[in-house]
């Protein structure tokens, strides 16, 4: 299922109500940061003129945008959780942030949910785990029938052909993707 720029965000509020309260929310995280929109800026793609928008609680981010903070400021998504009546979900977010805090190898949480078909959810739980964001986007934009190449990863990605190019072939070599046809004319599909 596509998302378009027009839909909800959350779909149980109004876009009025929606709006502000991301606005509140990113006031409430960001304030005290410096520039905030700025600070904004630095986790999700959007431009400034937009975000200043979404801090002042004027409009709401698209999904693509929403998901980017989500993922990049769990804070964020717990404070959503809790404006919607999700306070045990929240609870439980801040609870693996802390957990994750105490640990030394902090890692990012990344908030993706794709669907592998397999039966060995082990497995799978261990082949996601190998996986770069941008390589699950590559493989969500394969499921979704789209066909991405090296180029879309550098453009919609920043990185480098060495970078796209390691990733592919890692994808490849998990037994995820696959090539098919001339360098020229050719493409990757889900092997």
């Amino acid at each position: 299922m596509s998302y378009k720029k027009t839909d909800r965000v959350l779909p149980i509020l109004s876009q009025r109500k929606t709006a502000q309260i991301i606005g509140e929310i990113l006031r409430e995280i960001y304030d005290g940061n410096g520039p905030s929109v700025k600070a904004i800026a630095a986790v999700t793609p959007a431009d400034l003129r937009t975000i200043k928008s979404w801090y002042q609680g004027q409009n709401v981010p698209n999904l693509s945008h929403f998901l980017e903070l989500c993922a990049n400021a769990p804070e964020f998504l717990s404070a959503i959780l809790k404006a919607i009546g999700y306070d045990d979900l929240a609870g439980y977010l801040e609870q693996a942030q802390r957990q994750k805090k105490g640990n030394e190898n902090t890692e990012k949480i990344e908030i993706i949910s794709i669907i592998f078909d397999t039966n060995d959810s082990a497995k799978t739980l261990d082949l996601v785990r190998q996986l770069s964001i941008r390589q699950v986007w590559f493989y969500g934009e394969l499921k979704m029938g789209n066909r991405p190449g090296m180029e879309d990863v550098i453009r919609f990605w920043g990185v480098g052909e060495a970078t796209a190019k390691r990733d592919l072939s890692d994808l490849a070599r998990l037994g995820l993707i696959r090539f098919v046809g001339t360098r020229r004319s050719g493409y990757y599909q889900i092997h």
